[in-house]
């Protein structure tokens, strides 16, 4: 059986043929090995044994996952589906993170005595499915304060420490505000804590608390990364409609670049519901969003090159040696 048969989902079906890939690469290598040191010992029966094995899985790996039109996880869906069987998906991009007014309820769970972690990480949940920070994030601290315009009218603020910085990605710092009129129970009960509390409070997030809100989370098949997957789909729905524009949604998620949006969420699971003012400690690089978009951009980079005579760069693949089997040589010849 093979790892095309053995697929249940595509994130299986992508571990199988890495694993079984290497797996093959490396008998190969032995086989050949094996017939090597046959031939020098003057076992000829023994060599040209060896030289049949390495040959036949030579073929097989050439079939399986080399060949021009072999076989991947689209056409096993297709074959589950037409079967009726619906393929797993363990995308965390599909996750079904509640929204913050409801985040707690995720713990009401009496395995994991919930009312208890439902009062320990109420705040954390509700910053996590507002803001969508990064759990590396959250446990840098994050600020809440109360702030008031000119008008009167009152919003939270938070301040999250970007996690994932360099002179490429990220910003340093981003802060997010939720008007509290017209906002949830999750803004307004973060609100009612920064008045408790002076005006505002940095949140503190022990790794004994990113481990113990987790593993609750988990039994219900989310986690703390999932909120930001959450309210990156939030966000590319309000782009679709038009209520956001790609470089805002940039700014929320923390993100230098416009593209960087692509590996988040997905507009069809957008969850509506309220969206953050954002102020970064950066420029935002308007980029493509989509795979086609971003194709036609290279496209277009490709074009204005050669007009202007420029020689493109040559793709990174050439300057590593081949690494699958039969590219290095290592197929038997049979003359």
């Amino acid at each position: 059986m093979t790892a095309w048969d053995k697929a249940t989902s595509a994130q299986h079906w992508n571990k199988l043929r890495t694993a079984t890939r290497w797996a093959m690469a490396e008998d190969i290598r032995a086989w050949r090995a094996l017939s090597e040191r046959a031939r020098k010992a003057g076992d000829l029966a023994r060599a040209q044994h060896c030289t049949a094995e390495a040959w036949r899985l030579a073929v097989a790996l050439d079939e399986q996952f080399l060949a021009v039109g072999r076989q991947g996880w689209a056409a096993k869906a297709r074959a589950l589906k037409s079967a009726g069987v619906q393929p797993v998906d363990k995308s965390k991009r599909r996750t079904g993170a509640p929204t913050a007014d409801t985040a707690p309820c995720a713990l009401l769970d009496q395995r994991h005595r919930g009312a208890r972690l439902a009062e320990r990480h109420a705040e954390r949940l509700a910053l996590l499915a507002l803001t969508g920070c990064r759990p590396a994030e959250l446990m840098a601290g994050v600020g809440v304060r109360l702030w008031h315009d000119k008008r009167g009218r009152a919003a939270v603020l938070v301040e999250i420490k970007g996690a994932k910085v360099d002179a490429q990605r990220g910003h340093a710092v981003r802060r997010l505000g939720f008007p509290v009129a017209g906002g949830g129970t999750a803004v307004r009960g973060l609100a009612s804590l920064c008045a408790e509390r002076g005006g505002g409070y940095t949140l503190a997030t022990t790794p004994a608390d990113y481990r113990s809100l987790n593993r609750a989370l988990a039994a219900h098949g989310l986690s703390c990364y999932s909120f930001r997957h959450a309210v990156g789909g939030d966000l590319k729905a309000d782009i679709a409609a038009g209520k956001a524009t790609p470089e805002q949604a940039a700014a929320v998620m923390g993100h230098r670049s416009t593209a960087s949006l692509l590996s988040y969420g997905t507009r069809r699971r957008g969850r509506g519901g309220q969206r953050p003012r954002a102020g970064v400690s950066g420029q935002v690089k308007n980029a493509a969003v989509s795979r086609t978009a971003r194709a036609k951009a290279r496209a277009r980079a490709k074009a204005k090159a050669v007009s202007v005579g420029a020689t493109p760069a040559p793709p990174r693949a050439q300057a590593r040696a081949p690494q699958t089997p039969l590219a290095r040589g290592l197929r038997p010849r049979l003359h």
